[in-house]
């Protein structure tokens, strides 16, 4: 879930960058243009021949688009390459051959519109490219306006109105009262979004109904590899893209000014990755459960370690192949600002300091398996049982059933000793007994004792011993010291218990106080 609300920061953010002018060029030197548009001539060529034979994405390598939102690049540049088309049919032929072939010189007239005198001109970018100026690009609409009710020169076919501006189809059907502007849309626009909107929670819902039918269809043949809980995230997922989609394709219908078509498109592609997310995460949630399971009945401890690194690192590789995606449809060049963060490097090696050390200590649990998930591990200071391994951190239960969050640096800086992987458990202390004691009382305690540890299956006889070790006036020392065979601490703590009445028995049987005697009452 952490991931989940990092991707709604992002988007966040995403967003306002998205309604922000551009930032300055960088100054670090650009990629060189393409040949085909390194002089006025080949520019020109180039962004006719790719429009008349609609290569749109050809035709916008041609255009500079950076006076309008960078979200709205891919819906309005093929609709405003084909406007621009459609001003110079109706303007006058454009002598193409009469332009300069030179790579470098100043910005250059195409042609002037008929009434207002504004020139379409032509621009060398710092790459070396020539271009319709932003201010060209940003004008289209107001210049088709322009120039709207002027018949097509006879040489050209006309454009197809549709392709020009749907929406005007669309307001020339609606009644003129209709028309009338409420804010910054007039009203039918206002009635159209509300159309919209339905259109897309009706997706949202029929999608997301059928998705959970067709799973619970599958499941019912005897295949199931998703919870109830992750069928329900699958198909609201599906049901996400699916109105984000519809609302996607239509809205371009209802012309909307470039500032609110950029809120638009920024929340619907949020919601697309959000949705994209939230699928991916789940299936690849599911996918780790199933291998779980398949694990649950096997001695296979490594394996059921990887697992939760390995998840919650594809989860993070989800979050961040979205993130790129994000970037790119924002119009934030991914490759750029991997090389930004090349070049602060050193300032981002010293903030993300803490995170790398962090998953270096994953990587140490990852492949030496120092310890898995339930084993009784002392590290540094901290002392308990393993609960969950992730990316930054390690939880482990203390034995005060507090819950202690180990930053996984830790375990880089710090030994770790797994009491979960001993081969036996030391038992080893010291019994007093009270002065006065008889030395053949003490001798047959010591033999008895030394029987019981010989026929006690808890113990290892190997290198067990049970010895008198001092003597003072404050009575004999007896040491014990000895190996359990346990398998966890509960069966220790049952073994010690069982052991120790046994001596006490022993030591009442002969006639000996274990512990030294109290003093007397004032």
């Amino acid at each position: 879930m952490r991931l989940l609300w990092m991707v709604l920061l992002s988007l966040a953010t995403l967003a306002v960058w998205a309604q922000t002018p551009p930032a300055p060029p960088p100054a670090e030197p650009v990629d060189p243009a393409p040949a085909e548009i390194r002089s006025p001539r080949k520019a020109l060529e180039t962004w006719f021949e790719a429009v008349n034979d609609g290569d749109v994405e050809r035709a916008m390598q041609v255009m500079d688009f950076s006076d309008i939102p960078a979200v709205t690049v891919p819906v309005e540049g093929p609709r405003l390459s084909l406007q621009l088309l459609a001003i110079l049919n109706r303007i006058a032929k454009v002598p193409v051959e009469r332009f300069s072939t030179r790579e470098e010189g100043d910005p250059v007239i195409v042609v002037r519109m008929p009434s207002s005198g504004e020139p379409i001109r032509l621009v060398r970018g710092e790459d070396g490219g020539w271009r319709f100026s932003a201010d060209t690009v940003s004008r289209i609409p107001e210049f088709l306006e322009e120039v709207r009710s002027r018949p097509v020169l006879s040489e050209f076919a006309d454009q197809d109105e549709g392709i020009l501006d749907p929406s005007d189809a669309i307001r020339a059907a609606v009644p003129t009262g209709l028309r009338r502007p409420l804010g910054a849309l007039e009203l039918w626009q206002w009635f159209g979004l509300a159309v919209l909107l339905t259109a897309g929670l009706a997706a949202v819902v029929l999608v997301r109904s059928l998705a959970r039918g067709l799973l619970r269809l599958i499941f019912a043949q005897g295949i199931e590899f998703l919870s109830v809980r992750q069928r329900r995230k699958v198909g609201r997922a599906l049901g996400f893209l699916a109105g984000a989609g519809v609302i996607r394709l239509l809205f371009p219908l209802l012309g909307l000014p470039p500032v609110i078509l950029a809120w638009v498109l920024t929340l619907v592609n949020g919601l697309i990755a959000l949705a994209a997310v939230l699928l991916l995460w789940t299936v690849w949630d599911s996918a780790c459960e199933i291998y779980s399971r398949r694990l649950a009945g096997k001695n296979d401890q490594a394996s059921r370690l990887l697992i939760p690194i390995i998840q919650r690192f594809g989860q993070l590789l989800i979050v961040l192949a979205v993130g790129f995606f994000l970037a790119g449809v924002f119009g934030i060049n991914p490759a750029g600002l991997i090389t930004g963060l090349g070049i602060g490097g050193a300032i981002l090696a010293l903030a993300a300091k803490d995170s790398v050390e962090n998953f270096f200590g994953s990587v140490t649990v990852l492949f030496e398996r120092p310890f898995v998930i339930g084993d009784w591990v002392k590290i540094g200071d901290a002392e308990g049982n393993v609960e969950d391994i992730g990316l930054r951190s390690t939880r482990i239960r203390t034995f005060a059933d507090s819950l202690l969050v180990l930053p996984n640096r830790n375990l880089i800086s710090h030994s770790i000793e797994n009491f979960g992987r001993r081969r036996k458990r030391q038992l080893k202390l010291k019994i007093p007994i009270a002065p006065g004691a008889d030395s053949a009382a003490i001798q047959a305690f010591l033999a008895d004792c030394k029987a019981d540890m010989e026929s006690n299956s808890s113990i290892v006889h190997e290198d067990s011993h049970f010895v008198l070790n001092e003597l003072s006036a404050q009575g004999a020392v007896v040491l014990v010291y000895a190996f359990l065979n346990s398998a966890d601490y509960r069966e220790e703590l049952d073994s010690r218990e069982r052991f120790l009445q046994q001596v006490l028995v022993r030591a009442q049987e002969h006639g000996l106080t274990i512990g030294l005697p109290l003093a007397p009452a004032p």
